[in-house]
């Protein structure tokens, strides 16, 4: 059963913001998302690739448990994001720290938000390619985090 907004149940006109469904995951097929950040502290440095310490959420299991690289486990296209909260610099504050998203080690193309605090990527992946976040060189955190997130938007 699935009701939209304003639709009358039992009589009884539902909420505009009320969703009822009993759709389940085999209904809908596979999922795969996860996000996961790197906390940064002052002056330590970062790189080439990063490890994300604090795992939120790690559905389908793809996000090693060590946070340094996703594992397609069911073929597809993916989404990827990585974002900057805070101050992240190349080799000294006046230096940019350019991050790379790369499967099996080959950069593939992201695109960047207008101030280049965000990397976006969809790309069609087989099962057990691996996913990692780089800096073009090694990196400074100076506070905020990088976080990092994908999920799988069509089995293929």
């Amino acid at each position: 059963m699935e009701v939209s907004s304003g639709e009358a149940v039992n009589d009884k006109l539902l909420s505009p913001i009320l969703l009822v469904s009993t759709t389940t995951q085999t209904d809908i097929g596979a999922s795969v998302s996860f996000t996961a950040e790197l906390p940064l502290k002052s002056s330590q440095k970062y790189g080439p690739q990063l490890k994300f310490t604090n795992i939120t959420c790690n559905v389908g299991q793809g996000l090693r448990k060590h946070g340094d690289v996703f594992v397609v486990p069911i073929p597809g296209t993916y989404a990827f994001n990585v974002n900057i909260h805070g101050s992240f610099y190349g080799k000294d504050e006046n230096s940019a720290a350019f991050f790379e998203l790369k499967v099996e080690g080959v950069e593939i193309p992201v695109t960047f938000n207008s101030s280049g605090r965000t990397a976006r990527a969809v790309v069609t992946l087989d099962k057990g390619r691996r996913v990692t976040v780089c800096v073009s060189e090694p990196s400074y955190g100076y506070g905020g985090k990088v976080t990092f997130s994908g999920a799988l938007i069509r089995e293929c």
